[in-house]
């Protein structure tokens, strides 16, 4: 099989000659069982603490801490307050202690909490069980304007300090719906908390701890304590039980970790009497198939491959040249049948084999990955590259099958297609592909929808590919890419999809909403709400620092002549503009005809 790979010199680049692939042929060995050794501790039975505090300021060399909270795993929680800061950290250090928690977790803590705790404590010269690592970790995973966090590591004797701050980042870093990363707003977003809650700034608390009123303050502490812990119990167990199979790694280093070496020390433990082999150097190679055709796509279904490069891994007996006995295929098969496993018992209601099966799922999808992974030992980049090959004539054959089916292919993204069907006839389509395809390449029907938006590219014939709007019949709108941008406002990712539900109505319908959106723009009654972005400042974001300093948090719209504001009239121009070249956006998918009837209003009137 690697007879098929080429590698070019300059640059460095791996080609698969697809045209010699075999989708018909099957691994040439059997692969050998695996199972797990290790047996962990139910999540809901780990001792924890959830820690928040509460201060009158940001600097702990001046600012001293106001109350401590602490949540333990049956929802208890103790909120520690007093005039006397000492008093309020030695109790707090001693329930720390008498509780002995095998998980400390807080939402940040691990830059805020713990630093301004043990800051406050050498002030006051109380010792305290935590230290500070003088080295500096970065998770790549986790991302705030596009940058890899940086932090320095707390330990403590027996505790795993785990953040769920960076849990988070991790989490959307992949999913990218959140708009913001506060605590309260990553609570409501990810739907661990229905509607918004007691929220207090910085002024008010200090404004009630000088007027002796403490029972609003231990409120809103009550809050942030249950969203943290809201929010660690959904994304905690999925780190947690991946100790069963990943060995000598603590809830903490797993949490940080990138997938890459967790595979890398799986597969050393499979090794004990080997060193670790070399690393390959980096080479390029071609990734999945992605394609998209620009326009408005009625009745439409996607279909997405099960685990596609896992099960190409698994029937073509792809893996690393560097693992001589195929172990990764056999921990991989295990995993996938585990998992199958644990998802039927999910169903029936067992809420810890849902989240062992999440912990399978993250170790599952990241096995490809691994194998084109810089920096660790068992990596392969042509055994990578043959995975994608295999991916992107799957891919193909899917296409092939649904056009020779009667479907019309709408977009293209590695393991899924979106296509269009005649009424009725999504379902015989999608079995068709099934029927296509090799044993072991299973696929789903993921959706069927009314519609799917698809946008031209800039060069006006082809679709941009990952950016689409899908519209289903109870009213949903499913976005992706540029749809859920958190740099634009709500107005630039929601106006398009508005304007089509409309039009799927009746394109009268559409219409009204745009002339009524652009008389409310005018008369300067918008809401600013929906045209501000809030996000960093940016190195260099020349235009943005009349509001603040570089790495400060900004709520911004568009003033007058081009200038980015945060109070005053907006730019009427510029967003009817806006709403305009949207418009035109989709009716040149959608209906170039209805584009040449109705001229863009003339915003010289405005």
């Amino acid at each position: 099989m690697r007879s098929l790979v080429q590698q070019l010199e300059h640059p460095a680049r791996l080609i698969v000659d697809e045209t010699r692939l075999d989708l018909d042929s099957l691994c040439p060995f059997q692969i050998a069982p695996w199972h797990p050794t290790t047996n962990v501790v139910p999540y809901e039975q780990v001792p924890k603490l959830y820690l928040d505090i509460e201060t009158l300021g940001l600097d702990p060399t001046v600012d001293r801490i106001i109350a401590i909270g602490l949540r333990d795993e049956r929802q208890i929680s103790y909120k520690i307050t007093h005039q006397d800061e000492g008093w309020i950290l030695r109790q707090a250090l001693a329930a720390i202690s008498k509780k002995q928690p095998k998980l400390l977790l807080g939402y940040n803590h691990l830059a805020f909490d713990l630093p301004f705790i043990i800051e406050r404590c050498r002030i006051h010269k109380i010792p305290h069980p935590f230290t500070v690592s003088n080295r500096e970790k970065r998770i790549g995973a986790a991302r705030i304007n596009g940058k890899a966090i940086r932090f320095h590591p707390i330990y403590a004797k027996g505790m795993d300090l785990v953040d769920v701050y960076h849990q988070v980042l991790i989490n959307d870093f992949s999913a990218r719906h959140l708009t913001r990363y506060t605590l309260k707003q990553a609570a409501l977003q990810m739907g661990v908390r229905d509607i918004p809650r007691l929220d207090l700034s910085y002024p008010d608390i200090c404004d009630l701890w000088a007027k002796g009123q403490t029972e609003p303050i231990l409120e809103y502490l009550e809050y942030d304590l249950e969203d943290t812990e809201r929010l660690a119990d959904y994304l905690i167990p999925s780190i947690y039980y991946q100790q069963e199979f990943i060995p000598g790694m603590s809830v903490q280093a797993l949490a940080v970790n990138g997938n890459g070496t967790k595979w890398q020390r799986i597969l050393e433990d499979q090794y004990p009497d080997q060193l670790a082999p070399a690393t390959d150097d980096v080479v390029e190679f071609e990734g999945g198939l992605t394609l998209g055709v620009a326009g408005l796509h009625r009745n439409v279904s996607k279909v997405d491959v099960s685990s596609l490069y896992p099960s190409i891994m698994l029937r073509y007996g792809i893996y690393s040249r560097k693992d001589p006995e195929g172990k990764m295929l056999s921990i991989l098969a295990s995993r996938l049948t585990e998992r199958l496993r644990l998802k039927a018992l999910a169903k029936q209601g067992d809420r810890a084999a849902h989240q062992k099966q999440q912990a399978s799922k993250i170790m599952i999808n990241s096995l490809y990955g691994f194998l084109g992974t810089p920096g660790v030992g068992y990596n392969d980049y042509e055994a990578a590259a043959l995975v994608t090959a295999y991916g992107r004539a799957i891919a193909r054959l899917m296409m092939t099958s649904i056009e020779q089916a009667g479907g019309t292919v709408a977009e293209v993204d590695t393991d899924g297609v979106l296509f269009s069907a005649p009424p009725g006839e999504n379902e015989r389509i999608f079995q068709a592909v099934q029927a296509a395809l090799p044993d072991g390449i299973t696929v789903e029907h993921e959706f069927q929808a009314e519609a799917a938006f698809i946008p031209a590219a800039q060069d006006g014939k082809t679709g941009l590919c990952k950016n689409y709007l899908v519209f289903f019949a109870d009213g949903q709108v499913k976005a992706a890419g540029r749809f859920r941008s958190r740099d634009r406002s709500e107005l630039e990712r929601t106006y398009q999809g508005t304007y089509i539900q409309r039009f799927l109505r009746a394109p009268e319908m559409a219409e009204t909403h745009h002339q009524d959106t652009l008389a409310q723009l005018r008369a300067g009654h918008y809401p600013i709400n929906q045209l501000s972005v809030t996000r960093k400042i940016r190195r260099g974001e020349k235009a943005l620092l009349a509001l603040g300093n570089e790495g400060d948090m900004v709520t911004f719209y568009e003033g007058p002549n081009g200038v980015k504001i945060s109070s005053g009239p907006y730019d009427s121009r510029h967003y009817c503009t806006l709403i305009e070249e949207m418009r035109t956006d989709v009716l040149k998918v959608a209906d170039p005809e209805l584009l040449i009837t109705t001229q863009p209003t003339q915003l010289t009137l405005l």
